[in-house]
């Protein structure tokens, strides 16, 4: 089977960086072809077009169109038996047409999970803590601005996902009470309840897909926030619900903390001189995250190639 890697060049040199011996065992033993860069109809990699047998691992960053220039282009390609992604979205991507054609597709999901649960974590304990306000102080607090301690708060999170799962491992190491919402039930050390009531807690992780069902969930979001929440959204999108209202809530005291991993900063930079943490779209850049991705990604493109698909947990 023909490997075909198809990543930007900071792409090849992470796997070069995090996962050499593995990248050096798909070129030399089996082949593989490297590109850095594509043309729109894909004409600079000729391989696509062959009859031999060919496993894609393919970056949606090689292209400003990702993924919606590999569906496009996916018909003419042949005899594409797998697709691999390093990352965890997979935005663009056809998964039907993937289906019709018989190719089998799975992302990195999982890779970055503890990362962002370390996220989410420690802006938890700096919003209780209330850094972000008493930092901004220009002499020694005075005790009208006071944090809370995590002890005997109560937490709930929306998503139980790997990155929920991740978040609820290390809250119940810390023994804090937790409830949980989720489409379905999860066997889980946590008590799922619904929707608006994971709104009872203290302290809200957001941690779930944005799809038109949850979109339609959080139209409600402003009208469910308590003033003693503390929200903290690691969702990293754009459009899930209005964040610039949940902004106004916390500078009118109608919350007690929130924070923000922003995905598009130029799109949505808000400022608040509140109990506010916003950043660009980091809890996922941890080296450690760095090595996971590139491990799981090349580990499982020679698991494939080696007979092993049946450790692998496909999509599609």
């Amino acid at each position: 089977m023909k490997p075909i890697i198809i990543t930007p060049d900071w792409g090849l040199e992470d796997c070069k960086k995090y996962g050499n011996e593995m990248l050096d065992i798909l070129v030399n033993k089996y082949n593989a072809s490297i590109y850095e860069s594509i043309n729109e109809d894909f004409s600079n990699i000729p391989e696509l077009f062959s009859d031999e047998e060919k496993i894609i691992l393919f970056s949606q960053f090689v292209h400003d169109e990702g993924f919606e220039l590999l569906t496009k282009n996916l018909p003419l390609f042949k005899n594409v038996k797998y697709i691999l992604s390093p990352y965890s979205s997979y935005e663009g991507l056809d998964l039907e047409l993937l289906k019709s054609m018989g190719i089998k597709y799975r992302n990195n999901s999982g890779a970055n999970a503890p990362s962002i649960a370390q996220y989410a974590i420690t802006t938890m304990f700096m919003l209780l803590s209330r850094i972000p306000e008493l930092s901004q102080l220009k002499s020694a607090a005075d005790g009208s601005i006071l944090g809370e301690e995590y002890s005997g708060k109560t937490a709930g999170i929306i998503g139980m996902g790997r990155v929920g799962n991740e978040i609820l491992n290390n809250l119940n190491k810390l023994g804090i009470q937790t409830e949980y919402y989720n489409r379905s039930e999860k066997n889980v050390d946590s008590k799922r309840v619904e929707f608006d009531e994971i709104f009872k807690n203290d302290i809200i992780f957001i941690s779930i897909a944005t799809n038109d069902q949850t979109k339609d969930q959080f139209k409600t979001i402003s009208k469910l926030i308590q003033p003693h929440n503390y929200l903290i959204d690691i969702s990293a999108t754009d459009d899930l619900y209005d964040k610039k209202s949940v902004v106004e809530m916390l500078n009118d005291d109608k919350l007690r903390g929130f924070a923000l991993e922003v995905f598009d900063p130029e799109s949505f930079n808000p400022t608040s001189s509140k109990n506010f943490i916003a950043t660009p779209h980091i809890a996922w850049c941890t080296i450690d995250a760095e090595r996971r991705t590139v491990k799981n990604y090349l580990q499982r493109a020679l698991e494939i190639i080696e007979g092993k698909e049946k450790t692998i947990d496909f999509i599609v």
